[in-house]
């Protein structure tokens, strides 16, 4: 996923658990990760947005 998001700048079919400041796990589903750039066009990291998520126990 991550060299897809290096290829082509950005993969909106993101799915997986990830885990909150608090501890508590959530699914994602359907997120956007793109790369961030810096004012001169260098690759400065990668950030994510979504809006569908499910707690998990």
């Amino acid at each position: 996923m991550l060299r897809l998001v290096e290829q082509q700048g950005y993969y909106d079919r993101y799915r997986g658990v990830r885990i909150s400041a608090t501890g508590r796990r959530f699914l994602v589903e359907e997120a956007l990760v793109w790369t961030v750039m810096d004012e001169l066009g260098g690759r400065i990291g990668q950030a994510a947005t979504f809006s569908r998520w499910t707690r998990l126990p």
